[in-house]
């Protein structure tokens, strides 16, 4: 179901981009979530988003005239 929120903004014409990261919603699941949780260190920390989030960001910025990230696209780049 969509998030409420996100239809209002839809529906005043805002773009509206929802991303899944690798292992939740609709996306394709970790490998390792097929094996007792003991076995791995955890999944998904925020290092490994980032790395998903940056070209999420890029494909956005670059297929959507006028959008603009709410903050550093590069996962290197610190906020000021």
């Amino acid at each position: 179901m969509a998030d409420p929120g996100a239809t209002r903004l839809a529906r005043r014409v805002f773009p509206v981009w929802g991303l899944d990261f690798h292992g939740f919603g609709q996306s394709d699941p970790w490998p390792q979530m097929a094996q007792p949780a003991e076995a791995n260190s955890p999944l998904g920390r925020a290092e490994e988003a980032s790395q998903q989030l940056e070209p999420a960001m890029r494909f956005i910025v670059r297929h959507h005239d006028g959008a603009a990230p709410a903050g550093p696209v590069d996962a290197n780049e610190q906020q000021c």
